[in-house]
């Protein structure tokens, strides 16, 4: 009897701690920083994240604690749209490309990398510290995976490539090359 109750203590014990730590680990839960706020979601039969549909809108904080909304670049600039995290190899390995990509097509179309679920310091060290390359395009922070939830529906990395209305015209799972970026940037840019 007094092995079964030491296991049940323990067993209580290990679930608070773990609840604990979840609740510590939620990045600006309670800190008053903006956090992600999806605008337009499933408002009209034409929003949504298939190809063909007005990307939903959304707000999130970017490393320099500047608010970027998606519709700012409506009517100006191709967006692309790239979910990554640093747990994730296959990000980190495509984020050069989205880098020079974003360079070469600086005048016509804008890159925005959104962290998924991580503190604003390890999207920081991951973009500006531990890549062959510092990442100039803005990394917007998505803690709480708000408009990650929304656009993801399976794996990592997850890219969209949205024309200057705001329509999404094409979208991947997984990672994509040079040549895909280049050549999705300027399928957008024709439609």
């Amino acid at each position: 009897m007094k092995k079964n109750t030491k296991h049940i203590l323990l067993g209580i014990a290990v679930a608070a701690i773990i609840v604990a730590i979840v609740l510590i680990e939620k990045p600006y839960a309670t800190s008053g920083i903006p956090q992600g706020q999806v605008l337009g979601v499933k408002k009209t039969p034409q929003t949504g994240i298939e190809i063909g549909a007005q990307a939903p809108n959304f707000i999130l904080q970017d490393l320099d604690g500047k608010l970027i909304k998606l519709s700012d670049f409506r009517g100006e600039k191709v967006v692309v749209l790239n979910f990554w995290a640093s747990w994730c190899p296959f990000c980190l390995d495509e984020m050069p490309d989205f880098e020079a990509v974003g360079k070469k097509h600086e005048d016509d179309a804008v890159i925005l990398g959104v962290n998924r679920g991580e503190k604003k310091e390890i999207a920081f060290s991951y973009a500006k510290e531990n890549l062959p390359v510092s990442v100039t395009y803005p990394i917007l922070l998505d803690s709480n995976e708000d408009v990650s939830n929304v656009y993801i529906l399976r794996g990592m990395p997850v890219t969209y490539f949205i024309n200057k209305e705001g329509i999404i015209t094409n979208r991947f799972f997984g990672k994509i090359t040079k040549e895909i970026m280049e050549q999705e940037i300027k399928k957008a840019l024709d439609s």
